[in-house]
């Protein structure tokens, strides 16, 4: 028979959580390439480039941040949002 102590217990009721915040985040900033949040909100450096340059705006490093992102949620719940788009 299967115990779970209160420390497995914890440790799932904070993935959950994790998991849950990961999906409405993933969700609120589908469409965006965010680097950093302006009033509670990420930015979309695809459609923003503050500096004019090639260093900044859609070239910045954050292009592969949601790509990584949905690697990890495929890894921790066997699905994602993007699957069959690519």
């Amino acid at each position: 028979m299967l115990t779970l102590d209160s420390t497995t217990v914890w440790v799932n009721e904070i993935v959950d959580q994790i998991i849950a915040k990961m999906d409405w985040l993933s969700e609120k900033s589908r469409n965006k390439i965010p680097y950093t949040t302006i009033d509670g909100e990420h930015d979309d450096r695809s459609v923003c480039n503050p500096t004019r340059t090639e260093a900044d705006g859609i070239n910045w490093w954050t292009n592969g941040f949601w790509g990584g992102n949905a690697v990890a949620d495929v890894s921790c719940n066997g699905q994602s949002e993007i699957q069959g788009r690519c």
